[in-house]
């Protein structure tokens, strides 16, 4: 990992999902740079945690479609918090529906992606994200 990569957050409940996600981020060298969370709650219990001045991730990878719970929903939340507000969110949702999409949008997502069927497009995608919003994008928190 590089000196200046910032840590990712990982919304997902598959574990398949999170299985490849993991090895793309370990064989960019980035492994440490991702935490995974695999349900609203705990993602919320996450971002109670963020109150108590943990740091804030540089991005969350949300998938929409979570076991029990809309991630949109999650997203709404995350959205209405001042502290948490200017996070920046990646959508990484097989989904294609325009409603989830057009949905995902007025809630605030900053990118909507759906997720590549092969590793090798998981693992470009991911080191595009991952150099762009660890390591070049501005936050303001």
């Amino acid at each position: 990992m590089s000196p200046t990569m910032r840590h990712f957050v990982l919304i997902e409940d598959n574990p398949l999902d999170i299985d490849l996600i993991q090895r793309a981020f370990a064989r960019l060298g980035q492994a440490q740079a991702l935490q995974v969370v695999a349900s609203c709650s705990q993602a919320r219990q996450l971002f109670a945690q963020w109150q108590n001045q943990e740091a804030l991730p540089a991005l969350i990878l949300l998938d929409i479609n979570l076991h029990g719970e809309s991630g949109l929903d999650l997203l709404e939340e995350l959205r209405a918090q001042p502290l948490t507000e200017h996070i920046p969110v990646v959508v990484l949702s097989s989904s294609q529906e325009h409603c989830d999409i057009k949905r995902a949008y007025r809630s605030g997502v900053n990118a909507y992606l759906q997720k590549p069927m092969e590793f090798a497009e998981l693992r470009s995608l991911l080191a595009e994200i991952a150099s762009f919003w660890g390591q070049h994008n501005i936050t303001c928190h």
